[in-house]
């Protein structure tokens, strides 16, 4: 999640709610042109690898750019996001152009063989690899962790065959043992160390890829299996002496908060779809008063 756009999906997050205080013609036109803006030589602006992403549907990890696969699902996130977003503001032709490029890559990306999101070329066969393999292209993980994108849920249900089989997977993913191969980072970094140390399996909750995952169950209908999850990460991933992991933008910190509060935000897409605010987890505390 840090080689995409997600100021993308926070603005557009905003528009869909329709929060106040900023003007949303303005929003929306930076939105537009983060979604089809190409690379340029300063590197702070567009995206790279946009131009093979709108040309194959997906980033291929064959064209000589980095965390290709990282890469791809960022933009299909913003993607899925910009068209929620422009549904809201009427512009339905961007929303429906998005839209179809978000699931586009989702389904360039998903590997059936393994029920995991693979390693694709731009012949869209996959690279052979463990999918306990981190890096290449991959950012901070493997395919396990990047398997399980929170923004268009329905499809993940479709290429998975239906939701049994994705829960089916979604267990495995707490079951397959905390195991990891260094990849092309060629040493152990923190990440896959607090992995180990979790001891959830193929679970990080130490970065960003996976805190929707816990929720995901609740979402297709198994609430008791995000209560029990979610109250085994608020033990065992915090401690008064503090968390492992990267508190970027403090998302460690507000996971702990909203899931002690018993509460999880869906994305923009959910709430158009759903007209939803929150998904309900397990509160840990009796009663409590917060002050925004």
């Amino acid at each position: 999640m840090m080689v995409g756009t997600y100021a993308d999906v926070v603005l557009a997050d905003a528009i869909v709610k329709n929060i106040s205080g900023f003007d949303q013609d303005l929003a929306w036109k930076a939105l537009h042109r983060d979604a089809y803006e190409e690379y340029t030589a300063d590197t702070s602006r567009g995206k790279t690898g946009l131009a093979h992403y709108k040309e194959h549907g997906f980033v291929p990890v064959d064209v000589g750019i980095a965390e290709a696969c990282s890469r791809t699902l960022d933009f299909a996130f913003a993607d899925a996001a910009c068209a929620a977003a422009a549904q809201r503001l009427g512009k339905l032709q961007e929303a429906t152009e998005l839209r179809l490029r978000s699931r586009q890559a989702l389904r360039r990306m998903y590997d059936p063989r393994r029920g995991l999101m693979g390693r694709p070329k731009q012949t869209q066969d996959f690279v052979e690899m463990s999918p306990e393999t981190w890096g290449f292209c991959y950012t901070e993980g493997s395919a396990w962790q990047h398997s399980f994108p929170p923004f268009d849920l329905e499809l993940l249900v479709e290429l998975h065959g239906g939701p049994g089989q994705l829960l089916q997977k979604l267990e495995d993913m707490f079951r397959v043992p905390a195991y990891f191969e260094t990849g092309s980072y060629q040493a152990v970094i923190h990440e896959m160390r607090e992995m180990l140390d979790l001891g959830m399996g193929q679970y990080a909750h130490n970065n960003q890829p996976v805190h929707h995952v816990p929720y995901l169950f609740a979402m297709l209908g198994m609430h008791n299996a995000t209560a029990k999850l979610v109250r085994q990460i608020l033990a065992q991933a915090y401690s008064p002496d503090g968390y492992a992991g990267d508190e970027d933008n403090g998302e460690m910190g507000s996971w702990y908060v909203l899931s002690a509060l018993g509460l999880y935000d869906p994305d923009a897409q959910l709430h158009i779809m759903r007209g939803s605010t929150f998904e309900f987890g397990s509160p840990r505390c009796v009663s409590m008063a917060a002050a925004i």
